[in-house]
Parts: C-alpha cells; structure tokens; sequence
C-alpha cells in the first residue's frame, strides 16, 4: 500500500513539475540558461537482502552458492556517480525558476556473506548489481540573491525524476584466503562471475537546496544538495521502496 501511494504521489507531482512550463507560458516564460552537472547519488533501501538479488537477475538459479556458516551483511544503500544535462527557464516572476534535465546514473547495490574460521582460513561471496539508469527530471525553484550579492543566489524548491535502468549486470565475487597450518602460508583466490540483471522503473521525489554564483554574467557556478524519497519497480519483478534517496552535485550553466 505505502509503495502504491508514494508511486501515485510520484506521479502526481511529476506531472504538476512537468506542466509548469506550459502553466507558466502566459507569463513570458523564457530560456535563462543551459549547464552540465556532476555529482553522486545515493538510495537507502527499506529491504535488501539475498531475495532481493534474486529478483533482480534473470536467471537466479546461477547465484546459487554455499553459503554454510556465512555471516551476512545487507547494506541496503545503493551509492553511485552522476552526470546531467539540464535547462533552466524563468517566468515573469524572476525570483523562481524552472528547471528541465537528463541524467545518466550508475550504483552498485550489494550484500555479502562471510565466514571466518579459527584457524585463519576465511570465506566470502559479494553480490553486486551494477545498475545503468537514465532519467528525465524537473524541478520548480525558488530563488533569493542578498541585496549587497546579486550575483549569488540561494534556492530550494520541490522536484521529481522518472528514468529506467538498462543493460545491468549482477555480479557474483567470491574471496578464499586459505592458510597452510604448517608452514603458516597463505594463499588467496578471487573469482569474479557476470549474470544479466533485469532492468527497473524508477521514481523519485525530492527537496533541492543548493547555492549558485554568476561570473561575468554568463558562465554561473554552483553547488547543490537533494533530500527525497523513491521507489525501484523491477520489470517482471518486486517494487521496492526506498525511504530516503538523496544527492550532491556541482553545476555549471552558461546564462543566455
């Protein structure tokens, strides 16, 4: 019920982001600037374990290992690098903003078992699915410059992302360290196996606050921060909702 609601609220404040433009036409709504972004994300998962990289892969029969006597660890988080492309227009009003972008967004989320044995020997399996994700994202700001600042700008507002994940790849990593109880050597082995994964639906809502500075009119630099929520819909698989999803960026536009 909480996924289905948050996708619904989801969808809603898309389309209430993505129709300012058209809303706000009347009022002279123009161009202002284009720029680039680079930055990371990061999606904290309600649930994460084994199952969950079942669902996301194919074939799940080709993760069956023997996990006898492992400890696990599910991060839940799923952390990763960010690049977009983004234009910015400004209405009548020109304390607010509109904002349209593209993002390409690759993360790693992952879980792992571990055995340590009392004789030194150790054992351990990482699962890792290697997430590409492409997604369409707008934002509605609203900005203030200090009277003796103009040229600085502090903004927050509300925004929303729609994307999907394509050519994903779970991997399956397996460490041995095994140690020669005679002659106290040690000798480790990696292995590192691919599967194809499945690809996702994401949605995302969030908070954008961030700080920007214009030099020379024309090139304007800034830094921002995103505070939101989301939700992973596996294609032919389980939707999992994600309770806090967030990012940092750094920007760069150049001002028309």
């Amino acid at each position: 019920m909480k996924k289905t609601l948050l996708i619904l609220v989801i969808a809603t404040v898309s389309s209430s982001v993505f129709s300012q433009k058209s809303t706000e036409k009347a009022s002279s709504l123009k161009l202002n600037s284009i720029g680039v972004e680079l930055g990371v994300n990061l999606d904290i998962y309600q649930n994460m374990n084994l199952q969950t990289m079942h669902d996301l892969t194919q074939n799940p029969a080709l993760l069956s290992r023997d996990l006898t006597d492992h400890n696990a660890t599910f991060y839940r988080n799923s952390f990763g690098g960010r690049f977009g492309i983004n234009a910015s227009f400004t209405p009548a009003n020109a304390s607010r903003e509109i904002r349209f972008g593209a993002s390409y967004i690759v993360s790693e989320p992952m879980i792992s078992y571990d055995r340590n044995e009392m004789n030194g020997n150790s054992h351990s399996i990482i699962y890792c699915n290697m997430v590409n994700e492409v997604n369409l994202n707008g934002a509605y700001l609203f900005k203030k410059s200090p009277v003796i600042a103009p040229w600085l700008n502090f903004y927050a507002g509300v925004g929303t992302s729609l994307g999907s994940s394509f050519n994903n790849q779970m991997v399956v990593m397996e460490n041995t360290n095994t140690i020669d109880q005679t002659t106290e050597e040690s000798t480790f082995t990696h292995e590192t196996d691919f599967y194809a994964s499945k690809s996702s639906f994401y949605g995302r809502i969030y908070a954008p606050l961030g700080i920007s500075a214009t030099i020379l009119r024309k090139v304007r630099f800034g830094i921002e921060g995103t505070i939101g929520t989301g939700v992973q819909s596996v294609y032919g698989g389980k939707t999992y909702f994600m309770p806090f999803s967030g990012g940092l960026k750094t920007t760069l536009a150049y001002v028309l």
